[in-house]
């Protein structure tokens, strides 16, 4: 956890929503995983809803298995039971899950924990929250990924970005790709969190190291 972590202060940098698209194989789905890890991609979440626990358990282990094999920061969504059981180095919470408190009280005080927004007024609400590390903010663009509301647009982004310390990331998230992350960039939002761009790919290792060689990630 210690040696992860760090991830998410570097800046640039690159944070995988990792959900496996509705018809496709679970094999593929940690193939394509596995691709944008090789490329350099150093934060991934495991997302899935509507499945059994013991499924949620065995594929969130398989995902752990390959952001430790990479040294990636491994991030549970919306549990922090599971981001416990697993010593998870992240455990990432939308506005309607656990109380922060209580989940900071569950996964101790070194995992880092994460906050979904959708507003400047979230956004300054999580600014001052002693339990959070970092902050997403979305839907920056039109996606087909479930997020609420309609798009902030990238300079809602930027001002969420000043709002927040220097010691809390802000990771823009919804309908990012290559081609439209360099208005955040020239905003001067260089975090990104991105899902579907990279695993919907025909070929996920070279979207995502065009993405990281883009915004300098690892460089």
């Amino acid at each position: 956890m210690t040696n992860s972590r760090q991830h998410f202060s570097a800046s640039p940098a690159i944070y995988l929503i990792a959900t496996c698209a509705p018809g496709r194989k679970w094999a593929d789905h940690l193939n394509r995983v596995e691709a944008c890890l090789r490329a350099g991609i150093k934060i991934v979440q495991f997302r899935e809803k509507d499945l059994e626990p013991s499924e949620i358990l065995i594929r969130s282990r398989q995902t752990q298995s390959l952001a430790q094999r990479f040294n990636a920061a491994f991030v549970i969504n919306d549990d922090p039971h599971l981001a416990h059981a697993l010593s998870a180095c992240a455990l990432h919470l939308g506005q309607d899950d656990s109380d922060l408190a209580e989940a900071r009280d569950i996964v101790g005080p070194e995992m880092v924990i994460g906050l979904s927004t959708h507003s400047l007024s979230q956004v300054e609400s999580a600014a001052s929250n002693p339990h959070l590390n970092y902050v997403a903010i979305g839907p920056v663009f039109k996606t087909t990924t479930k997020l609420a509301g309609p798009p902030i647009g990238p300079e809602l982004a930027a001002r969420a970005q000043d709002i927040l310390p220097p010691n809390r990331p802000l990771f823009p998230i919804g309908g990012i790709s290559l081609q439209n992350i360099q208005q955040l960039r020239r905003l001067g939002v260089h975090n990104a969190a991105i899902s579907s761009a990279l695993l919907d790919a025909p070929d996920p290792e070279q979207a995502a190291a065009d993405l990281c060689r883009s915004r300098g990630v690892g460089s």
